[in-house]
């Protein structure tokens, strides 16, 4: 099992990122999430 946050979007799993607390990111590990919108 692995530790952290984890949130479900769009049917996938990504685990959550707390930048500054006031916001979340999704971290995906998966190059082609950059094709929707992802970041590098």
């Amino acid at each position: 099992m692995e530790k952290g946050t984890f949130a479900k979007y769009m049917n996938k799993t990504f685990r959550v990122s707390d930048r500054n607390g006031n916001r979340i990111e999704l971290v995906s590990e998966d190059q082609a999430d950059v094709n929707n919108g992802f970041k590098e």
